[in-house]
């Protein structure tokens, strides 16, 4: 269980990390990667946002942050479900 663990912080540091630095390394990119979840409605404009991604401009408003919730949700219960029946045989 303590791979497990570990893999789940990395995958998280790594996001947190990615958040940070990616703005600073490639800006280009992140400009694109910005516009297209823009256009794509993922993300919407920090004016309008509820919660804010930091540098970069944008964040997620209530029903993106509930949809985010129930997906996040949803992987919390299939993991849970995976480590039960591995643990069962």
């Amino acid at each position: 269980m303590d791979k497990d663990w570990e893999f789940v912080i990395l995958v998280f540091g790594g996001l947190v990390a990615a958040v940070f630095l990616l703005p600073t390394l490639l800006p280009e990119l992140v400009a694109s990667a910005i516009a297209k979840l823009l256009s794509w409605q993922v993300v919407v404009p920090s004016a309008e946002a509820l919660v804010s991604i930091p540098t970069t401009g944008v964040g997620f408003d209530l029903p993106r942050l509930l949809v985010g919730a129930g997906v996040l949700l949803l992987a919390a219960c299939a993991g849970r479900v995976a480590m039960t029946r591995r643990a069962q045989d």
